[in-house]
C-alpha cells in the first residue's frame, strides 16, 4: 500500500469519528451513497472468493476464543486472558480509588452496599446453579460510592463497583439503584470489556488484510481508492453498532440480575424516564452512538420485561 492511499485512509477514519450528531442523517447519506457506489468494485467472483476463504481460516483460528455470554447465549471471539484483564482491573480500581474522595454520606453509602451485595449475591448463586462455581469465585466484589456530581457508575471485570453521587438523586428507590448497579454488573458477566479489546485487535488485523488484498488487486486506482474509503467508513460504523449492541445486551441482562436478587425489573423504565427528563441535549435518533437513545432503550426495556419477570422469587 502505497503512504498517500495509507494517509487517506486515516485521514476518512478520523473524519468519521468527528461527525456530530447534529449531521446524522448527512453523514448516514454519505455512507449509503459510497456503499452504492462500491458495490462494482466487489463484483468478481475471484476476489469474492477469496474473501470467502479469509473468513473461513479466520473463524476456524478463533473457534476456540468463543465465549458464550451468560443469560443471552450470545457469542463472540475473546482472545483476552481472565487473568490479565482482572489484574488489571483490579489495579485501575485501586488506583481511582485512592484518587478519588469517597461519599461521607452514611445513608447513601448504606443503600449502594446493601443493593449491591444482594446483586453480587444473586449472581454468584446463578453461577453456581450452572456448574460455574469457577467463574463465580473470579470475583473479588467491591463496592464504593465516590463523592462527586458525575452521573455515573460502573462495574469494571472482577465486580469492582463504583457508583457516583450524582446519579443517586435518579435512582430514587433501592430497586432503582438496582437497575443501575445490575446494568454495570451484566457488562461485567457478559465480558463486554474483552470483547472490545479483542474486537480492536481482530480488526485491526483483518482491515490490514484486506486493505492489501485490495492495493494488490486487479481494480483501477479510482476503484481501489473507492472500496478503501468503504473499509474505513465500515469499521467505523461497525464499533459504534457493537457498542450499542453491548448497552442493549447489558440492559436485558441487568433486569435479569435485579429480578434475581428480588428487584422489581419494572423500576428500569420509571428510572430511565427520569433519566430522559434531565437531558436537554438527547437524540431520538442512535445511528451514530455508542448508546440506544431514550426512546429506544425504553422501548428495548419493555420487551425484555416478561423474560425478566421469569426470574423473580427463584
Amino acid at each position: 500500500m502505497s503512504i498517500k492511499r495509507h494517509n487517506y485512509i486515516k485521514y476518512v477514519i478520523w473524519l468519521l469519528t468527528l461527525v456530530p450528531s447534529s449531521q446524522t442523517a448527512e453523514a448516514q447519506g454519505l455512507w449509503e451513497s459510497i456503499k452504492e457506489g462500491a458495490k462494482e468494485a466487489w463484483n468478481s467472483d475471484t476476489r469474492k472468493e477469496l474473501w470467502e476463504k479469509t473468513k473461513d481460516t479466520y473463524n476456524e483460528v478463533l473457534e476456540p476464543y468463543r465465549y458464550t455470554v451468560p443469560l443471552t447465549n450470545r457469542k463472540f471471539i475473546n482472545v483476552i486472558p481472565d487473568d490479565l484483564l482482572l489484574s488489571m482491573s483490579k489495579d485501575e480500581y485501586s488506583s481511582l480509588i485512592k484518587s478519588s474522595r469517597l461519599s461521607a454520606n452514611a445513608s447513601q453509602k448504606a443503600r449502594v452496599q446493601r443493593v449491591s451485595k444482594k446483586l453480587s449475591a444473586a449472581v454468584s448463586q446463578f453461577y453456581r446453579t450452572q456448574g460455574l462455581s469457577d467463574e463465580a469465585n473470579a470475583f473479588e466484589w467491591e463496592f464504593n460510592l465516590i463523592k462527586g456530581s458525575e452521573v455515573n457508575a460502573f462495574c469494571m471485570p472482577g465486580g469492582k463497583i463504583a457508583v457516583y453521587e450524582g446519579i443517586m438523586p435518579y435512582a430514587t428507590d433501592d430497586a432503582s439503584l438496582a437497575i443501575v448497579i445490575g446494568h454495570e454488573i451484566a457488562h461485567a458477566i457478559a465480558k463486554h470489556s474483552a470483547e472490545q479489546l479483542t474486537k480492536g485487535a481482530v480488526t485491526a488485523v483483518g482491515v490490514g488484510t484486506l486493505l492489501i488484498m485490495i492495493d494488490q488487486s486487479d481494480m483501477s486506482d479510482g476503484k481501489k481508492n473507492l472500496a478503501s474509503v468503504l473499509t474505513a467508513a465500515g469499521v467505523s460504523l461497525m464499533t459504534l453498532k457493537f457498542s450499542r449492541v453491548n448497552e442493549t445486551e447489558a440492559d436485558r441482562i441487568g433486569l435479569i440480575i435485579a429480578a434475581m436478587a428480588g428487584y422489581n425489573p419494572e423500576s428500569a423504565i420509571s428510572f430511565w424516564q427520569r433519566m430522559e427528563a434531565r437531558d436537554d441535549s438527547h437524540s431520538e435518533h442512535d445511528w451514530y452512538s455508542t448508546h440506544p437513545s431514550y426512546t429506544n432503550r425504553i422501548r428495548n426495556l419493555k420487551s425484555f420485561m416478561p423474560e425478566a419477570k421469569k426470574y423473580m422469587g427463584n
